[in-house]
């Protein structure tokens, strides 16, 4: 592929990339033809050493979806971020999948147990108060309110259930925030690794 086809090629594949400066990098990779052709290099072999057109468009292609959730943080920013990336056959971030997913899972866990425990000490409080207006109303065991003590005692104890449960889904919040943080700093070092344009760059 000469610098004529490689130029149009690239020109066509950013088409498809949203909000990058289309002549900008188009003049870049002119001036990379530019110092390869003074160090003695024929335009088949720059561009053969620069890659193919798709994953240069690829690469900004991932910037963009990266700095977008990096904008507006959510799973489906973050979905698409990780997806960007992947396309570009970076193969060892795959093997930083597997805990990243795993993470996830545990957060899941964390935020379901959060959730029951609140809701068991919201019944449990509720059902005590209920039945004490009214025995029987709430089936629960009356050992939990047989006198004025004990329902206190149960009183108690189902707001420190209610407690622990928002502190599971608090800390399931600032779980999420570091690890939506790190992933995107994952992809970022990615990115950041030596491409075959770097050969130029000089």
């Amino acid at each position: 592929m000469n610098q004529h086809d490689f130029l149009n090629a690239l020109r066509l594949e950013l088409e498809k990339v949203p909000h990058v400066d289309k002549e900008g990098i188009i003049a870049h990779h002119q001036e990379f033809f530019r110092i390869g052709l003074e160090q003695g290099q024929t335009e088949e072999e720059i561009a053969a050493n620069l890659g193919s057109p798709q994953a240069i468009a690829g690469y900004y292609e991932a910037h963009h979806m990266i700095g977008l959730a990096e904008l507006e943080s959510s799973l489906r920013n973050l979905f698409y971020a990780i997806k960007a990336v992947l396309r570009l056959g970076i193969s060892n971030l795959v093997l930083i999948l597997g805990p990243v997913l795993g993470v996830f899972g545990a957060m899941a866990a964390l935020l379901s147990a959060g959730a029951a425990v609140s809701l068991a000490g919201l019944f449990l409080f509720g059902g005590v108060l209920l039945n004490l207006l009214e025995p029987g109303i709430v089936n629960i065991p009356s050992a939990f309110y047989s006198d004025g003590l004990t329902a206190a005692a149960t009183l108690c104890m189902s707001v420190g259930f209610i407690a622990l449960g928002l502190l599971f889904l608090i800390g399931d919040y600032y779980l999420g925030r570091i690890l939506y943080r790190g992933t995107l700093r994952h992809l970022h070092f990615h990115l950041r690794l030596p491409r075959r344009e770097d050969t130029y760059a000089q």
